[in-house]
């Protein structure tokens, strides 16, 4: 009993000694490093709530100067500048203004062509006259683009090259009303544009610079497109679309050479030297165009730089236009076919024309039918230089002899090159030079001014021009 309570006094003791030293007063040394610890914490948390603060002031500023910039923004501007892009579109070779999902879209634009001109006319045998001299064959501004919707098209063109005088063009809005119809999209067109008809001059007064060569022909100007004005104003409907191999084109309008008149019409018909007043009181014009092989976007110019598969077009079209009770008709049939390896192009074309001028005075009974065709290619030498050679042949009606002479048959023949610029001619139809002699073994029974061939005046003249030509288009 005695070892027992020895035992537990020892045990309760030293527990008191543990519970002593446990509980003991810090010392002085101890007692200020807590302090310093507790002063360094302190400070660090007053430092954290300062930063946090001076970034949520910042924040708040920018967030104030940002509303008030944006506002005065949009008081200042016509419109509402939000999801607007701009820039230079690349593959167009062109600057925009579009809206941010490109449903509305402005492209202003300009096609300029400097040319210069050698001309050398034979009017007899003996007798050989010359013109040479510069000119601005072409100089174009434009506007196009889309508005509200990719569906809504439109262009205003303007040609200021023949006295520098602006002289509207092209003014015309388009709209894709129908998707999916027969394979493609049913579009309605409105304004004064070129007639559906000619390929060579629906594509050169298009767009001039997509040409071949540096004008048009002889043939297209004196029974072709040139004769038809080539503007008319009316109304087209069309079946169009990318992946359609059908596009036929309807047209409905005052007739040819109706290009800035009124609803009256009254103008002066100009057709080898034979003129008279007139009133085309209406015309009307239908193109059918087949694909079958290639991509319709390479369709839209002669040359095949560019091309990445074989293209195959078949195309028939006609025209018709009343003239105070007598009739104009005029028709073609062309095909155009262009290597994929960008190469080789080839075009050709069948053009006619039957006229009743019963009206207007001219030898014969005024009913004349006139007819002749064209063949041109153009092939790749590398990838900046393309050569090109034409030839087109007019047959005009025996009652135009009392006009030009006993001379019935035109001949034109062109030979020419293409130099285009940039890296491996990577600027294409954007900017070129043109480089062609023509030679007319008949001469011409017209002037045709934009080919700068000059009117023949005796049957044993001819002609040789040559032309040098600079192409600028954005």
């Amino acid at each position: 009993m005695f070892k027992s309570k020895l035992l537990w006094t020892g045990a309760l003791a030293g527990l008191g000694l543990v519970t002593a030293a446990a509980y003991a007063e810090p010392t002085a040394q101890e007692l200020q490093q807590k302090i310093n610890d507790l002063q360094a914490q302190v400070t660090q948390l007053q430092s954290n709530q300062a930063t946090q603060q001076h970034q949520l002031d910042a924040r708040d500023v920018d967030a104030t100067v940002n509303s008030v910039l944006s506002d005065a923004d949009s008081h200042s501007m016509l419109v509402d500048g939000g999801g607007v892009t701009a820039g230079w579109d690349k593959a167009k070779m062109g600057f925009f203004i579009a809206s941010e999902d490109g449903s509305s879209m402005l492209h202003p634009g300009f096609i300029w062509q400097f040319r210069q001109v050698d001309n050398w006319r034979q009017q007899e045998k003996s007798t050989t006259d010359s013109a040479v001299g510069f000119e601005n064959s072409v100089l174009e501004p434009y506007v196009c683009g889309s508005l509200f919707t990719k569906d809504l098209t439109f262009k205003i063109l303007y040609d200021s090259a023949v006295g520098g005088s602006p002289n509207l063009t092209d003014m015309y809005v388009q709209y894709v009303f129908a998707h999916g119809v027969c394979g493609g999209d049913l579009a309605v067109k409105g304004g004064q544009f070129v007639d559906p008809v000619f390929k060579e001059q629906f594509i050169g007064d298009a767009n001039s610079a997509v040409q071949l060569v540096a004008a048009r022909s002889l043939l297209n100007d004196l029974i072709g497109g040139g004769l038809i004005g080539p503007r008319v104003q009316g109304v087209e409907v069309l079946l169009t679309g990318n992946d359609n191999p059908l596009h036929v084109t309807a047209a409905f309008d005052d007739g040819g050479q109706s290009a800035n008149t009124d609803f009256q019409q009254v103008k002066t018909l100009n057709f080898a030297n034979i003129s008279g007043t007139v009133s085309s009181n209406w015309g009307a014009a239908v193109r059918v165009d087949y694909k079958v092989m290639g991509d319709w976007k390479d369709a839209d110019a002669f040359s095949a730089k560019g091309n990445k598969q074989d293209l195959l077009v078949v195309g028939l079209g006609g025209n018709v236009t009343e003239l105070d009770n007598a009739y104009a008709f005029l028709y073609t049939g062309d095909v155009q076919y262009n290597t994929m390896n960008g190469k080789l192009s080839l075009y050709a074309a069948f053009v006619g024309n039957y006229a009743d001028l019963r009206n207007v005075s001219i030898n014969g009974d005024g009913k004349l039918a006139n007819y002749g065709f064209l063949v041109q290619a153009g092939y790749m030498v590398t990838d900046n230089i393309e050569v090109f050679g034409r030839w087109d042949w007019t047959r005009l009606d025996a009652d135009f002899t009392g006009v030009v002479g006993d001379v019935a048959n035109y001949n034109e023949v062109t030979l020419g090159a293409n130099y285009y610029l940039g890296d491996n001619g990577s600027w294409g139809n954007h900017a070129k030079l043109t480089l062609d002699v023509t030679y007319l073994p008949q001469g011409s029974p017209i002037n045709f001014a934009t080919g700068d061939v000059l009117q023949q005046t005796n049957d044993n003249g001819n002609e040789l021009m040559l032309r040098a030509q600079f192409t600028l288009w954005i």
